[in-house]
């Protein structure tokens, strides 16, 4: 959830491998997107 996607959002009935590699290679934008907010604002 920490990434900004909804719990469960890889429990398709894949492996745990298959799940880590989607988890691991998943696209992050919510936190650096606030990060920068918050420098342009600062």
């Amino acid at each position: 959830m920490l990434q900004g996607f909804p719990k469960g959002w890889t429990d398709t009935g894949m492996s745990d491998g298959r799940r880590a590699f989607c988890m691991g290679n998943a696209l992050v934008v919510g936190i650096p997107h606030l990060i920068a907010k918050v420098i342009d604002n600062g």
